[in-house]
């Protein structure tokens, strides 16, 4: 059975976000190498540790580099 198509919100980023984005990212890309890069590596890396590492960047960027993000019911 599908699931259902949710309604979406895309706006900005927000530095509010970055925690939420650094997950995503973080799995991303723990999805994308595992097989090519040591699980030890890929278990080490955090969205703690990448929400630090990026927290001047959703305040610093201007509208050529702007981060979005879809919200739904439940957040982004």
């Amino acid at each position: 059975k599908r699931g259902r198509l949710r309604a979406m919100r895309i706006r900005p980023g927000v530095p509010a976000d970055l925690l939420a984005i650094a997950r995503i990212h973080v799995r991303g890309r723990q999805a994308a190498y595992r097989g090519l890069v040591p699980d030890d590596v890929l278990d080490c890396w955090t969205a703690e540790a990448w929400a630090v590492e990026r927290a001047g960047d959703l305040a610093r960027r201007g509208p050529e580099l702007r981060t979005w993000v879809a919200e739904g019911d439940d957040g982004a």
